[in-house]
């Protein structure tokens, strides 16, 4: 097969197909509860495919019909009346779920979701920093995208009036949805009302009750005039690229884990370091980390849990961030002290920046340096007095990023490797510009909210393409012709046509993230200059990618 340099042309159009003529439609009724039937036809996840219910709450709860309280006072109709139980302290959470599959709303249509609300007098309250009171933060989404949450918003209702009586009437919620930030909203076949106590400041001691009705998508006044999306293509460089992917928290963490559970410094061969190195660095992206977390200290699954940095009681990081021109980097760590990020700080440090290689160097102990990229060695003192006990063994190592603010939400980072020395475990070498596979190599475990977060370009896959959402009905097509090829079974095909289809039915790793679709662009998927799958056919020396509506059906 031909090599890449054959390929000496690329053209970016943009798909002449908007989003402007869709049907809009006025209103999408989920429930008026006006039987009981649409409460306990079944009982959720955990009891059958309709109704409401419980999705993974750890708490018990209670979802039934109450025909003697409606929002707008109807004697032939009701609402939905829910309670659970919480605990101080704890993080005991619940999803109230509507059923699996029950319906299809494409939500691209509709600008709101909208319901009323009432709380019971007794609910458990969340006091705020202010010494003011709410019934607490409750989160409203969907579970149908890819089996994983995506929180809208949420909504917090005072627990009194302006008179300050208690705030016991029904209270209009509206949510709005937006396409351009959120590409889940094409096929919603579910909804969850989401809180858990700790997080989002609820101080939930008690039980939680209110009632529901009126739940509908709100369709929009006029037609959709969301743009149509618009191409892009660059050269991918070899690296592990990791996007601040998810935008329905700033504070996703997307990360690698080692595998290996001794990576402590302590008992290690000094010098024990810990090093990655940029290959290039956004100002958005406002945290570039090294997590140094203990297990035996850990208030939860080392893994598949993006937030146990927080959670657990012990913690040692060094974190980069941006400052201006510059770059801050900062060594910290904390003991004893769950639900919070550390509060002990051995260093700070300024470097004009923060592309190259940064290491963290322990000589001892308690003693170390850390070294950015053109910068000597700057010494720290980790001043716990037990540090030999509250950093030992098992400790599991994570390198990443968090954007922590929405201009940060869809940025990247490129990096070329990680390495680990001198530990008592495994130590760590991953050269991500020569690895062939993200985890391959088995010494990192992927531990991010959005596991396509974590994209590897190798030396076969030299082309990013990315466009920007909402997206739907559209699809990446490809061509040896501006105009379409004359040889391909059609002008435009599918990239994966011409590697027999063997990446599946999307390209590899395609995902949204942030605000735009990003694919990387494997060499085989490239077209041939006879227009049939490559198989040893010669490339053709231009390619044009193309964004189709309707999409391909090939």
């Amino acid at each position: 097969m031909n090599t890449m340099k054959k390929l000496t042309a690329l053209l970016l159009a943009v798909a002449a197909t908007s989003l402007a003529g869709r049907a809009q439609t006025t209103n999408f009724i989920v429930n008026e509860f006006n039987t009981a039937a649409e409460v306990t036809n079944a009982t959720g996840f955990n009891g059958g495919n309709n109704g409401w219910g419980s999705w993974y709450s750890t708490i018990p709860i209670s979802a039934t019909f109450d025909p003697t309280s409606d929002s707008s006072n109807n004697p032939n109709s009701g609402s939905l009346k829910f309670s659970a139980s919480f605990s101080t302290g704890d993080y005991n959470q619940y999803e109230l779920y509507d059923g699996f599959f029950t319906y299809s709303v494409d939500a691209e249509q509709y600008t709101n979701l909208q319901f009323d609300v009432r709380f019971a007098p007794t609910s458990c309250l969340r006091t705020n920093g202010d010494n003011s009171t709410d019934f607490g933060y409750i989160q409203v989404g969907t579970w149908s995208q890819g089996y994983n949450q995506d929180y809208f918003s949420g909504f917090a209702i005072p627990s009194t009036t302006t008179g300050g009586q208690p705030n016991t009437n029904w209270v209009h919620i509206s949510i709005p949805l937006n396409a351009l930030t959120d590409s889940n909203l094409t096929n919603i076949t579910d909804l969850v009302f989401h809180t858990i106590n700790v997080y989002y400041g609820n101080t939930y001691n008690g039980t939680q009750t209110y009632w529901l009705d009126n739940i509908k998508f709100v369709g929009a006044a006029a037609p959709n005039t969301n743009p149509p999306p618009k191409l892009t293509i660059t050269r991918a460089k070899p690296g592990l690229r990791i996007f601040a992917g998810s935008i329905v928290n700033t504070y996703d963490r997307e990360e690698l884990a080692t595998a290996d559970q001794n990576q402590s410094w302590i008992g290690g061969t000094y010098p024990v370091s810990y090093s990655y190195k940029l290959l290039d660095y956004p100002a958005d992206i406002d945290q570039t980390h090294i997590f140094l977390l203990p297990e035996k200290f850990a208030n939860n699954s080392i893994y598949n849990d993006e937030f146990i940095e927080y959670q657990s009681s012990n913690l040692l990081w060094m974190v980069l961030a941006p400052n201006g021109s510059n770059v801050t980097a900062s060594v910290q760590w904390k003991t004893n002290l769950p639900n919070a990020n550390p509060n002990q700080t051995a260093l700070v440090i300024t470097n004009p920046t923060a592309v190259g290689t940064w290491t963290l160097t322990f000589l001892n102990a308690t003693n170390g340096t850390l070294t950015a990229p053109g910068a000597p060695p700057v010494p720290f003192t980790i001043g716990d007095p037990n540090v030999t006990n509250d950093f030992a063994n098992p400790l599991v190592a994570y390198f990443g990023v968090q954007p922590n603010t929405t201009a940060g939400e869809g940025e990247y980072e490129d990096w070329a490797s990680i390495n680990i020395t001198g530990v008592a475990g495994a130590n760590e070498s991953e050269d991500f510009t020569t690895d062939t596979s993200l985890t391959g190599s088995g010494n990192f475990l992927n531990n991010s909210a959005l596991a396509g977060s974590l994209q590897l370009a190798t030396i076969n896959t030299p082309y990013w393409v990315n466009w920007t959402v909402p997206d739907h009905g559209f699809e990446l097509g490809v061509s040896d012709n501006l105009l379409g090829s004359t040889v391909a079974p059609n002008p435009w095909m599918l990239p994966e046509y011409y590697n027999n289809y063997g990446d599946g039915q999307l390209l590899p790793g395609q995902a949204t993230l942030g605000f735009k679709t990003w694919v990387l662009i494997p060499s085989s998927c490239l077209p041939t200059v006879d227009g049939q799958p490559q198989d040893g056919q010669a490339l053709s020396p231009d390619a044009f990618f193309l964004l189709v509506n309707p999409a391909l059906t090939q």
